[in-house]
C-alpha cells in the first residue's frame, strides 16, 4: 500500500462520527519544502485556505497546519477561525477544528485536518480517538514510504546492473577484438626486426644495434599487453567449473611449477594448514601463480626472501594471505596494479603474466575479493575473500550426527 492508499481509507472512520465532517489529508516533502500529496474528503465547501493545499504548495511556518507539523501537537478548537483568502480576512460559519500530525520516527510525514460543521466541541474521547488514529496511520506511512524507497532503490539498482552488464559485454567485445586485431601485426613487426637484424648481422655499429635491442623490447612490450588483452577476454567466455578446491594441493602444485624461477635461490616458505574453498580448480591455479610470481620477484633482491601463506576462516568466507619480506612499493600503487595494462611495477621474469587485473577478475567471477597492502620497506601483502567448502570428513560427520539429531562437533580441517 502506498501513501495514497493509506490516505484513501483515513476518512472513513469520520462519517459516522461526525455527518457534517469534511477535511483533508497532506503528506508533506521536508526535503523540499512543499506539499507532497493531497487527499481531501467529505464535503467540497471546504475554507479558503484549506482549498488552497495542492500538491507543490511552499510550506510556510504562518499556517496553522504547518505549524501543527512542526511543532507535532495536535490543535483543537471549538469555535471558526477567520481566513485569510487572497489577501482579505474572510469569516467562516461557526465551525470545529482539529488538526493533527501524522507522526513518523522523524518529523511528521503530515497533517489531518478536519471540520465539524455548526458548534462542536472535540471531548477527550474524540481527541484520544483522533490522536490514536493519526498515529496509525503515522505508522502505516512509514511502511508505505519504506516500501516506496526500497522499490526505488531496488529499480535504481536493476538500471544500474543493466547498465553494467551492457558495457561489460561491449568491453569484453572490445577487448577480444583488439587483442586479436593486433596480434598479428605485433607478431609481423617482430619478425621484421630479427629479419633486419639477422641480414644486417655484422654491419651494425653499437648505437645502431642499440637502436635494435630498444626496438626488439619495445615489440616484446607490446605483445605482453596484447597476451594480457586476450587473457582477459578469454577468462570472460571460460565457464566457471566450481567444485571443493583443496587449497593446500594447490599451493603445492604451484610452488613446483615455480621451481624454474627459484632455482638457485633459497626461497623458504612458511605454508600452514589450510581450508577448502569452493572454485574452479584451473582459474584458481592461474590466479594463485600470478600473485606467487609477483611475491618472488618482490623479494628478488633479498639474501634471505621468505614467503609465508595462511587463511583464516570467518563464517562462510576465507580470507586468503599471501605475503613476503622484499622491500615493497610505494602505497599509492595498491590501486593501480589491478588495472588493466597496468606497468607501474617493472616485472622481472616472464613467469605467470596473467596480469593482475586479470587475478582480481578471476576471484570476482566467484563472488570473492582481493586487495593489497604493500608500502617501501614492508613487502607486499595480498588477502583474497573466497567461499569456503566443506570438508568431505566433515561434511560426513556432519550427516552422521544429524541423522541422530545431534549437534555436529567443529572440526578444524
Amino acid at each position: 500500500m502506498d501513501a495514497s492508499e493509506v490516505l484513501d481509507v483515513l476518512h472513513l472512520p469520520f462519517t459516522p462520527l461526525f455527518a457534517w465532517s469534511w477535511g483533508n489529508a497532506c503528506v508533506l516533502d521536508w526535503a523540499a519544502q512543499v506539499i507532497r500529496l493531497v487527499q481531501p474528503f467529505g464535503r467540497i465547501d471546504t475554507p479558503p485556505d484549506l482549498a488552497l493545499l495542492v500538491p507543490g504548495l511552499p510550506l510556510h511556518s504562518d499556517h496553522l497546519w504547518c505549524q501543527v507539523a512542526l511543532s507535532g501537537q495536535a490543535l483543537f478548537t471549538s469555535q471558526g477561525l477567520d481566513f485569510v483568502s487572497s489577501g482579505e480576512r474572510v469569516q467562516m460559519p461557526p465551525f470545529a477544528l482539529a488538526i493533527l500530525p501524522l507522526p513518523s520516527r522523524n518529523q511528521a510525514h503530515g497533517v489531518l485536518t478536519l471540520h465539524v460543521s455548526g458548534p462542536h466541541t472535540f471531548d477527550e474521547d474524540e481527541q484520544t480517538f483522533l490522536l490514536s488514529l493519526c498515529g496509525l496511520v503515522g505508522q502505516a506511512l512509514d511502511r508505505a514510504v519504506l516500501a516506496q524507497e526500497q522499490e526505488d532503490m531496488r529499480v535504481a539498482l536493476l538500471k544500474q546492473s543493466e547498465a553494467l552488464v551492457e558495457n561489460h559485454a561491449e568491453l569484453r567485445g572490445y577487448t577480444q577484438a583488439l587483442s586479436y586485431n593486433l596480434g598479428e601485426p605485433i607478431e609481423r613487426l617482430w619478425n621484421f626486426i630479427k629479419q633486419v637484424e639477422k641480414r644486417l648481422d655484422g654491419q651494425l655499429d653499437p648505437q645502431t644495434r642499440r637502436l635494435f635491442d630498444l626496438g626488439r623490447r619495445e615489440a616484446q612490450q607490446l605483445a605482453d599487453r596484447v597476451a594480457e588483452l586476450r587473457s582477459l577476454s578469454l577468462i570472460e567466455r571460460q565457464p566457471l567449473r566450481l567444485i571443493p578446491v583443496n587449497l593446500n594441493v594447490l599451493v603445492v602444485q604451484v610452488r613446483r611449477a615455480l621451481e624454474p624461477l627459484t632455482q638457485g635461490r633459497e626461497v623458504r616458505w612458511s605454508v600452514e594448514r589450510l581450508p577448502m574453498v569452493q572454485g574452479d580448480p584451473m582459474l584458481l591455479w592461474q590466479a594463485l601463480t600470478e600473485l606467487l610470481v609477483f611475491l618472488v620477484e618482490d623479494t628478488w633482491e633479498e639474501p634471505e626472501p621468505l614467503i609465508w601463506i595462511d587463511a583464516q576462516v570467518l563464517d562462510e568466507q576465507v580470507i586468503l594471505r599471501l605475503r613476503d619480506n622484499g622491500p615493497g612499493f610505494p602505497a599509492e600503487v595498491e590501486e593501480r596494479l589491478f588495472e588493466v595494462l597496468d606497468h607501474s611495477v617493472q616485472r622481472r621474469t616472464a613467469f605467470g603474466r596473467l596480469g593482475l587485473s586479470n587475478v582480481r577478475r578471476v576471484i570476482g567471477r566467484h563472488g570473492g575479493r582481493i586487495r593489497m597492502e604493500t608500502g617501501e620497506g614492508k613487502g607486499v601483502t595480498f588477502f583474497l575473500t573466497l567461499a569456503r567448502a566443506e570438508n568431505p570428513i566433515e561434511a560426513m560427520v556432519r550427516t552422521v550426527f544429524e541423522v541422530h539429531g545431534d549437534d555436529p562437533p567443529k572440526i578444524g580441517l
